[in-house]
């Protein structure tokens, strides 16, 4: 049951709403747009992205909120007032899970975070809802110029109804009175049926409906530029770091080609012996690890009485 006198319905909620929780979040959502904008110098990186909905966020909270109190003045009580406030609790709803996904695509999310996150979607959530039915049951002590304009058809419509019945002439007997009877009733069904299709023609997407959605569309818009702006300088920076690696393999290679063939020419005519052995071995045989050793040539190792190992199998003449 709604209500229909201002003097007699309680408004505690009303009043505490519109003179000084709707007021404080005003001031706090304009000094905090105004900290933004100051500190856009040092909007950097992926912050770029993340501080342009938090511009946004401040600034349509401060209109909302603005256009709340206007709207709920006692000396102005129009609809709109308690729609943008429900739309504002709505907003900051939306604006809660933002942050929870933000915080995990940006790798930030920690407990405290989240949970605070969790607790602000939960209360703004119930507080719109809670607001919708509490102005529901008020809506007749608020203005709205649609239902004036349709009040005022309805009025016009009957009037001229009723000036058009006095206008036609009495009938003069039953038979008459019967046919006209019948002319006006598909006449009336029409009239009626004509009246029924403009309104359902006049209805439209909820305002509140449609600036939720026009939020977040903006908030996730600006959430894809920051992933793609993010994942370009991933992307910039992987490419970086081939290009460098590249850059090492290339380096490598060239230096690896200067000593090949002076690798080769020791593997071919050096070898190992031992200061006790018999046989002379060519690197990385085991059984010169750990000894002290003499390198030679393969003929001098040759002409000194050294074999072959055949373990190793070193080169020979």
């Amino acid at each position: 049951m709604g209500y229909t006198m201002w003097e007699n319905t309680p408004l505690k909620w009303h009043k505490f709403l519109t003179f000084f929780l709707l007021p404080l979040g005003a001031i706090l959502n304009v000094c905090q747009a105004i900290l933004a904008i100051s500190d856009i110098q040092n909007w950097t990186g992926i912050l770029i992205p993340v501080n342009i909905i938090d511009l946004i966020r401040f600034i349509a909270c401060a209109i909302l909120g603005i256009t709340a109190i206007y709207g709920c003045l006692p000396s102005r009580r129009r609809w709109y007032g308690p729609k943008c406030a429900i739309i504002l609790y709505a907003v900051l709803s939306v604006y809660s899970i933002y942050n929870i996904i933000a915080a995990y695509l940006l790798s930030v999310a920690n407990s405290e975070f989240v949970s605070q996150s969790i607790a602000n979607l939960i209360s703004f959530s119930l507080t719109s809802g809670l607001m919708y039915i509490y102005y529901k049951k008020r809506r007749l002590l608020f203005s709205n110029s649609n239902i004036s304009a349709q009040q005022r058809h309805v009025k016009q419509g009957t009037e001229i109804t009723t000036e058009s019945q006095y206008s036609k002439s009495e009938p003069e007997n039953s038979v008459e009175l019967l046919m006209e009877i019948q002319n006006d009733s598909p006449q009336k069904q029409n009239s009626d049926k004509q009246f029924k299709q403009e309104y359902r023609n006049k209805k439209t997407v909820p305002l509140w409906g449609a600036v939720v959605l026009g939020i977040a569309c903006i908030i996730l818009s600006v959430s894809c530029f920051g992933i793609w702006f993010n994942m370009s300088n991933d992307v910039k920076s992987w490419e970086d770091n081939y290009h460098h690696a590249r850059a090492e393999k290339d380096m490598y290679k060239e230096k690896y080609d200067s000593i090949k063939y002076e690798i080769a020419f020791w593997q071919d005519h050096a070898v190992i012996v031992t200061e006790y052995g018999e046989k002379y071995h060519t690197y990385g045989c085991q059984y010169i690890k750990g000894r002290d050793f003499l390198i030679y040539n393969v003929e001098a190792a040759i002409g000194m009485g050294y074999t072959p190992c055949s373990v190793c199998n070193p080169p020979r003449p």
